[in-house]
């Protein structure tokens, strides 16, 4: 049995962050002796590239290219495994020639309607965002109501699954609900001391308004007036085209440091061995992977009360969620003045997170039902 991944990105060398919670699930089948590799869909490049990321192979190139290795005659390819499908992606299945299973993950972006992005309204070119957008959605709708091939979608949430269908204005039958898979390995649980809850980490991208820095720079400053503020530590990771603006923002306090750089997987569990909180507003997320990674090692997540965030934080009981940046400075202040409170929340937020969104309940269920689908082509 050999799968393809066939996605838009991929994590490589020089950029870490390129759909890393892809990589995380084919390392795992991997280890299942699931035979997995990657296509990264690119219409620029003239002839495949070829890398190795981690042990798993990666290919990049043109839809021709990309038609030529599927279609043939001996191909050994059982199914393909699509993350976000967008248009590009959307004309190669069109042209496939061979009935094969094909399984689509959902994330976010390529299943919802632009105005639910309005936070980048301000953004230069937004309108060709606006015209892009709505032909994804409608290549989304016909090829969901008219292809021929034998497709499973997998939605990461049940949020993201009712938005796709409002979005595309479409119903999806053939469906599973399987959240992004966490390493419970790497991110590893140990007791939290209740110093650790004065010492607040953040890693964000910092490329989209999506992902709240600003909302964040907001709280540290409403925290900054109380008396508590002074014996907290705030340390924040990220890259991106606001970094230098919200690090001008947050340069007048001494207990606050911004780190312009990207981590890896192994960097990110090491780091959150030194924290008690992660602070991750949002202003639209389908699951919040980062957030997860953190509760499953321990840390309580203080997040958003919006889009998927509920369905994997528990208010109060696995984490604090918050309606705008006073609640959720608040929600530090809190865990500041309630140090049981906070190793209680640091001991649910792992257990949850782990039952939740661990191996068993994710990467196991991918598998099985990849192996499921490829025996109905047997």
């Amino acid at each position: 049995m050999r799968c393809l991944v066939l996605t838009h990105q991929y994590p490589k060398k020089e950029d870490l962050y390129r759909s890393g919670f892809v990589h995380q699930r084919v390392k795992e089948y991997k280890k299942k002796n699931l035979n997995t590799e990657v296509w990264v869909l690119d219409n620029k490049k003239t002839k495949v590239e070829k890398y190795i990321f981690e042990g798993v192979t990666v290919y990049e190139g043109n839809q021709e290219d990309f038609l030529k290795v599927i279609n043939k005659s001996n191909s050994d390819i059982s199914s393909i495994l699509v993350h976000f499908l967008l248009k590009p992606i959307i004309l190669c299945l069109n042209n496939l020639k061979i009935d094969i299973p094909v399984l689509v993950w959902v994330h976010l972006y390529e299943a919802s309607s632009w105005h639910r992005r309005m936070y980048e309204f301000n953004r230069l070119g937004f309108i060709k965002v606006i015209k892009s957008n709505i032909q994804q959605l409608r290549e989304f709708k016909r090829f969901n109501e008219n292809t021929k091939l034998n497709v499973t979608y997998i939605f990461v949430s049940n949020w993201i699954k009712k938005i796709a269908e409002k979005d595309i204005k479409t119903k999806f039958k053939n469906y599973r609900i399987i959240h992004n898979y966490i390493n419970e390995e790497l991110f590893s649980y140990s007791v939290k001391d209740e110093e650790k809850r004065k010492k607040i980490l953040s890693i964000r991208t910092f490329q989209s308004k999506k992902y709240a820095n600003d909302i964040s720079a907001k709280v540290i400053k409403i925290l900054s007036k109380s008396e508590e503020f002074k014996d907290m530590q705030f340390d924040i990771y990220g890259k991106g085209k606001y970094f230098k603006k919200i690090q001008k923002e947050l340069s007048a306090y001494p207990n606050v440091t911004l780190y312009n750089k990207f981590l890896t997987q192994k960097e990110i569990a090491t780091l959150q061995n030194n924290y008690g909180i992660f602070l991750c507003p949002t202003r639209q997320d389908s699951q919040g992977v980062s957030m997860c990674e953190a509760m499953a090692s321990g840390l309580v997540p203080v997040s958003s009360n919006n889009t998927a965030i509920p369905e994997f934080v528990e208010n109060k009981r696995s984490g604090l969620l918050g309606n705008n940046s006073k609640e959720i400075a608040e929600s530090i202040r809190f865990l500041y003045n309630n140090p049981k409170k906070f190793t209680t929340l640091s001991y649910g937020a792992s257990k949850h997170i782990r039952k939740q969104c661990g191996y068993t309940a994710t990467v196991q269920r991918e598998i099985d039902l990849i192996i499921d689908t490829c025996k109905f082509n047997i």
